[in-house]
């Protein structure tokens, strides 16, 4: 087991057995690559550069220090120096000008690399199973997908989504738990050619209009988003504009859910269609600043290996201060929960898995009841906002994540 982070400075952190045995603290590895995002492969990290570069490193540390370490330039003109650890650079082929990679999101053995164009390449991330079968770490457009202007990009451990500026969803890879959308075929259980997901299937009985916002991934598990539009049939009776216009926000799954994965109340071994999740779905709010009521969406999905967890796009406020009404409240995005908690990662405090999105208590429940404090309230965590740091003014949000078998709530800069 191991973990990677990346720090203020853009420099990779990790931390872990598979790491280094005796190394308990994060410690810092890649450096001076102002690195903006990661992802883990079986035995790699994968991270991305501000500039568009893509690194790879292997994840002990003893591999970092004993294989080949490229070399780097330096600030002094035509002189360059070994790097300190070994990794590789991952590059796409026939960039166009100015074009660079701008998302990356993996699985256990591929990583997809999204381009500011809107092309997608894929790359075998992990050198375990790839000995003899040929080489990693080098780029392939995916040119099913060319023509197609990409926007999100999302992997599972052996599947991978793909949602176009259209709201197009196509899927491919391991389809073994139904986790593609698609009809399961026992006979071949790999698509290996990117298929459309026919999401409007899903709304053909109903009077919605169905486009895709949003797509997630993780282990066997697929999720994707949707803003359903009444349709308004011409002289239709009884209809105005504020409520021919309203949205309905929804939510759907598909694949592994014996462990309630899917977060649809069910506990399916496999789900080929999309299930609507109605906990995160048809939800409703008022903003008071609007003067309306606006359908609650999700702002982000975290996917673990067998749990997630959603934060909602709810109404924030974090304007109170000592000096306000005692009436006065902050509170932040919620976050529901759901899936395996063999191990605690769903921060109930108890080891039952949860088929059902559900809050849980703050995470300083303790530190909350030595102040005295007996009310009861639910997890949330703080949008960005402006602080005072180190004698700095930054803005400073919380997230959380989802990995194999545990979670994390951080701070990012």
């Amino acid at each position: 087991m191991f973990g990677a982070a990346i720090d203020e400075n853009g420099d990779l952190l990790q931390w872990g057995a598979l790491y280094s045995t005796d190394q308990f603290e994060p410690t810092v590895t890649l450096k001076g690559k102002n690195l903006v995002s990661l992802v883990l492969s079986r035995d790699r990290i994968v991270a991305l550069g501000k500039n568009g570069t893509v690194y790879s490193l292997p994840v002990p540390r003893a591999d970092q220090e004993s294989g080949p370490k490229p070399q780097e330039s330096t600030w002094l003109p035509f002189r360059s120096v070994w790097s300190p650890i070994s990794y590789r650079t991952i590059h796409p082929k026939a960039l166009s000008w100015g074009e660079r990679v701008c998302k990356i999101s993996g699985g256990l053995e591929h990583v997809l690399l999204l381009t500011s164009s809107g092309r997608l390449f894929s790359a075998a991330s992990a050198s375990e199973d790839f000995p003899s079968q040929g080489p990693y770490d080098q780029a392939h457009e995916i040119g099913a997908l060319r023509g197609f202007r990409i926007s999100q990009i999302a992997a599972g451990d052996f599947h991978s989504l793909a949602l176009d500026k259209d709201g197009r969803i196509f899927s491919f890879g391991s389809n073994a738990e139904g986790q593609l959308g698609l009809d399961l075929d026992t006979r071949a259980v790999t698509v290996d050619n990117p298929s459309l997901l026919p999401i409007q299937k899903l709304y053909n009985d109903t009077r919605f209009t169905p486009a895709v916002t949003g797509i997630a991934a993780g282990g066997a598990n697929s999720f994707f988003t949707v803003d359903a539009t009444p349709k308004v049939l011409p002289g239709e009776v009884g209809t105005t504009p504020a409520t021919s216009k309203a949205v309905t926000a929804d939510t759907f799954s598909c694949g592994l859910g014996i462990w309630g994965g899917l977060g649809n109340g069910r506990w399916t071994h496999v789900q080929r269609v999309p299930t609507k999740m109605k906990a995160l779905s048809g939800l409703f709010e008022y903003d008071e600043t609007k003067n309306q009521v606006i359908p609650i969406r999700l702002a982000s999905i975290s996917v673990g290996a067998s749990h997630a967890c959603a934060v909602m796009d709810n109404v924030t406020y974090v304007g109170a201060h000592e000096r306000s009404s005692p009436n006065d409240t902050n509170w932040g995005a919620d976050v529901l929960w759901w899936g395996n908690n063999e191990f605690y990662q769903l921060g109930t405090r108890r080891r039952n898995n949860i088929s059902n999105p559900t809050y849980i208590p703050p995470l300083d429940t303790d530190a909350e009841r030595e102040k005295g404090r007996r009310e009861e309230h639910r997890f949330q965590i703080t949008p960005r906002k402006m602080v005072s740091l180190n004698g700095r003014n930054v803005g400073v949000e919380q997230r959380v994540e989802c990995g194999r078998n545990v979670s994390a709530v951080y701070s990012v800069v």
